[in-house]
């Protein structure tokens, strides 16, 4: 699947989530987020500490007061382990998903959601078993996000999120990402 065609399906389907959207001044969102690696994930980057960042771009849709989906997208980099296939953090993997947002008062947000992930990874000669051959990523793989954010200002919030997702037939990738979201208004 293309990285154009994987942007391009949430876009179209954006319009059939919520007949409520053109009552939002302005439904998109910036994210930045620092990415920490979590089980599997220890094995494909070089620190389990911070072990690299995603910026993207989400869409908001009222489905009524308090409960919101969101569409988003972005791009990680991470920084991959000698043997990975993706020792270049400049070949940044794709995050797409779709979350359920429910609002708790004026300042928390819990959401949840499907994601699908597209790895970049390259073959070499000198790549590990565990990531190459029948081993090596192939397509989009499938996964799921929880969290939570908390409002400082009516713009600006806080993001913390478990990430999950499969990566191949050995490694199942977790990772948590604490960031900052910008709402444009």
């Amino acid at each position: 699947m293309s990285v154009k065609r994987l942007f391009a399906l949430p876009l179209l389907a954006l319009p059939l989530l919520s007949q409520e959207a053109a009552k939002s001044t302005n439904p998109f969102e910036f994210q930045a987020t620092g990415i920490i690696a979590n089980g599997d994930m220890n094995k494909m980057v070089r620190s389990g500490n911070l072990a690299g960042y995603a910026l993207g771009f989400a869409a908001r849709s009222e489905l009524k007061p308090g409960l919101n989906t969101r569409l988003h997208g972005s791009f990680m980099s991470l920084r991959g382990a000698n043997g990975t296939g993706m020792e270049n953090p400049s070949r940044p993997h794709v995050n797409v998903g779709i979350d359920v947002i429910q609002d708790v008062g004026a300042k928390w947000g819990f959401f949840g959601g499907l994601t699908g992930t597209y790895w970049k990874q390259s073959l070499v000669t000198n790549t590990l078993p565990a990531f190459s051959g029948t081993n090596s990523v192939n397509g989009l793989k499938l996964g799921f996000r929880v969290g939570a954010e908390y409002a400082f200002s009516k713009e600006v919030r806080g993001q913390f999120a478990f990430n999950q997702a499969e990566f191949n037939k050995q490694l199942n990738p977790s990772w948590y990402s604490l960031g900052v979201v910008y709402r444009f208004q």
